[in-house]
Parts: structure tokens; sequence; C-alpha cells
């Protein structure tokens, strides 16, 4: 018999005989069980929370990535995202309510410089090889390029076209890719001299793009689009359309061999990932996700992908090679954007509503 029938077997029989009231003491043991209740389902809730997408193949094994959680540094003004200068590791975080960029080091336990603007800053990307961070400003049609030497603005490019909406560079640094919903453009840029190298006024605003890994292709999307536009480098030149795709997109990213891409719908109640292989359009595979993401980076010289999920405080850290997710690192509340430095030993992370950018490193 059930310990919980059992009990109250016996209580109602020691009613029956001594007269006493089981009132009391059925509320008393009913309040109980539903207290025990209420808390495995919140541990179990925080247990799924901190574990996230973690994989479930027991012959899994984990990729290697920093998760020692080494440092919170303070960065007010809302964050909206983060990039790495590979000329000196510093941090710079764009801060729309303060309008300003935050330079941040790893040493430090808040920002060590910060950049005043006119405009509102809102994407951020690091430009290889050279040191410059590239700063859009919204809603107008500016870009600043910081140089990380000085910590200080030397270039301001024009897109001439408001509502810069993705802000990309190419693997080598040769090119920044800035999309406008403003006469649906996308915009190349060459950083050697910032000079224009082409304008795409597309069926629909560039909101969406990755670069393949070895800088010969951009593919773009737009959110509200079942399409993606392939646009070829080499000659500046459109290239395949991949379209009827099954859903509407909220993230692509390329895999590291650069033969398929990764497609993250934006359904919001059944978010789901697919593959779409190039070499003939086709999809190749799809499963759940049960998370909506926003952006995402790769950890440099590995097949790990980490993804910023939309509304929550974690970090998704997916293995590209077999599909398969890791456990999640925790974020900030409201995490902006991701960055890692070069040599892969650090995972930087803006927090929008935590006012904050986390560090993460291996541990010695």
């Amino acid at each position: 018999m059930d310990p919980f029938v059992n009990k109250l077997f016996v209580l109602f029989a020691y009613d029956r005989i001594t007269g006493m009231h089981l009132q009391w003491f059925l509320s008393h043991i009913i309040v109980r069980k539903m207290l025990r209740i209420t808390l495995t389902i919140c541990l179990t809730a925080l247990l799924l929370a901190s574990c996230g997408d973690a994989p479930t193949d027991p012959g899994y094994t984990n990729p290697d990535y920093p998760s020692h959680l080494d440092r919170i540094i303070p960065a007010s003004g809302r964050p909206s995202g983060i990039a790495i200068s590979d000329l000196n590791g510093l941090a710079y975080v764009p801060a729309p309510q303060n309008k300003c960029i935050y330079v941040v080091s790893a040493m430090a336990r808040e920002p060590v410089d910060t950049l005043p603007l006119e405009n509102i800053p809102n994407l951020v990307t690091s430009v290889a090889g050279t040191g410059e961070i590239w700063v859009s400003v919204w809603p107008d049609s500016f870009i600043y390029v910081i140089d990380a030497s000085t910590s200080s603005i030397t270039h301001t490019v024009d897109t001439r076209d408001m509502g810069i909406m993705s802000l990309v560079s190419s693997p080598d640094g040769a090119f920044v890719f800035a999309g406008c919903v403003d006469n649906k453009a996308l915009h190349i840029f060459r950083t050697s001299d910032y000079s224009t190298e082409a304008v795409f006024n597309l069926d629909w605003a560039p909101t969406i793009m990755a670069v393949s890994p070895d800088g010969e292709r951009l593919y773009v999307a737009n959110d509200s689009k079942k399409e993606i536009q392939e646009i070829i480098l080499s000659d500046m030149s459109l290239g395949t359309l991949y379209s009827d795709l099954p859903e509407t997109m909220r993230l692509i990213a390329s895999s590291p061999d650069g033969k398929s891409l990764l497609l993250f719908g934006r359904r919001n109640y059944d978010p789901r990932m697919f593959v779409l292989r190039l070499s003939d359009g086709q999809i190749t595979d799809e499963q759940r996700t049960r998370q909506l993401y926003d952006s995402a980076v790769l950890i440099p010289g590995t097949g790990t992908l980490l993804l910023v999920r939309n509304g929550e405080n974690r970090i998704s850290v997916l293995n590209t090679e077999n599909l398969i997710f890791a456990p999640t690192l925790e974020s900030g509340n409201d995490p902006s954007g991701v960055a890692v430095s070069p040599d892969g030993s650090r995972i930087w992370i803006s927090n929008s509503l935590g006012n904050s950018v986390y560090l993460y490193e291996y541990l010695d």
C-alpha cells in the first residue's frame, strides 16, 4: 500500500477509536505533500536551466572550451555587443544608453577606458589582422573605426543608408559588411582604405549575415523571408539564391568546413535548427533546439559554436561536427553578445540588462 494512503488509514482508525478530529492531521499531511512536490518541480526547473541543451549521448565527449567564470566586470548603459581586438586583446563594448564604448581588459575589474560618442552605438565587429574595431550607430548611417593601439576613433565610414541592422567582417580582415534597412542595401567596405567596394540593393533588408571560413562567400538573409542570398566576394557578384527554406531564420552560421550553413529558425514555440547543404541546397538535418538564438561565434581552430540565447541567461555550446550541445555557460541578465580571443583561451559575454561583462578562462 502507498505510504501516504497507509498513513491516512491509520489516522482514520485512530480518529474512530479516540474521537479525535482528523481534519487537522489531513491538512498538515497534505500541505507537507504539496510543499514536497513544489520543491521537486523547482529543483527540476533549476537543473534544466543550468544544463540547458546538454548532450544525452553517454558516449559523447564534451569539446574543450574555457568554462571557468574568472570575473564579472561592470559595464552600464545596456551593453549591446562585444568585440575583441587581436592587437592587444582588449574588449570593446558598445553602451547605447550612455552613448559610449567601454574598453575592458582581462585583468581589470572595471572598464579601463571610455570612448564617448555623439550617437547611439549598436553593433560592433573586430577586423582581423588590423587591431581595428568597427562600431555602427543607430539609427544613423555611420560606422566608427577605432584604432586599438590608441583606443581612439580614427575614421568614420558612411553607408548613406539609415538603420544598420547587421555588421560583420571577413575572416581575413579584408572587408566589412553592413546591412541597412534603408534601401534594403548591403554595403561592402575595403578595410585597407575604407573605400566602398560594392553596394547591393536586395529584395529585402539584409538583417542576417554570415561569412564562409575561407572568406570567399557572404550569406545574407532576412528574418521574414525563407531565402538566403549568396554573394561571391572574388568578383562581387550575386551567386546562388537558396529559397523555399523550411521556415524563416533568426540566425545563420557557417560550418567550420564551409560546406553547409546552420540555420536557426525564429518560431517562438517550436524553435528548430536545420543544416543547409550548400552543394545542392538541400536540408540534410533538422532538430528541435528548445531555444531561440540571437548571435553566434565560432571558437578559432575548433568546431565549437557559441550561441547567445534570446531572453535566457545562458550561452549554448554546440559541437558542429555532430550537432550535439555541450553544457552551457552562465551569462548575466539578457546576454547581448559573445566574443572569443584569437587563441581561443578566453570567452567574453556582454549582458544588456545585467550591465556587465563576463569573462571565462581556462583554470590554471
